[in-house]
């Protein structure tokens, strides 16, 4: 069944995040030099071009900021997912990261609700971070 998309096998850049997930962590990066989390994970911090940075844990807790559904796969992996509810999610720790809300056609997203996320695992490999509404 293709329900997800994997990231990419080798990527050091994001491998702390997705190893976090696998332990049921949210872990992003903060700059060690202004404090900024970001995300996606950069090599550069985007507020002061600092090189350095920590991966730091922050609650999987947020809000939708906004949110579409999806009626067609946009891609072969997430045929099986058909349709599916996928938002921009601002998380407490700052950043806004892209998520799908599990919600069914009763409970339909609004936005400005709060989230939780809720750790997915895929197979014995691969964990991902899924919301849902926490009304």
């Amino acid at each position: 069944m293709n329900s997800h998309i994997r990231p990419a096998p080798g990527d050091d850049l994001t491998a702390p995040m997705w190893t976090a997930m696998r332990e049921r962590r949210l872990s992003l990066q903060q700059c060690s030099q202004c404090s900024y989390t970001r995300f996606p994970a950069s090599e550069l911090c985007p507020e002061c071009w600092s090189r350095n940075a920590d991966w730091r844990d922050v609650e999987p807790t947020g809000t939708i900021w906004s949110y579409t559904v999806y009626e067609r796969a946009l891609h072969p992996e997430l045929k099986d997912a058909v349709p599916y509810t996928v938002a921009l999610i601002e998380l407490a720790a700052g950043p806004v990261i892209p998520g799908r809300i599990l919600c069914d056609e009763d409970s339909a997203p609004i936005i400005g609700d709060r989230v939780t996320g809720l750790f997915t695992d895929i197979d014995e490999e691969f964990t991902m971070l899924e919301w849902a509404l926490h009304r």
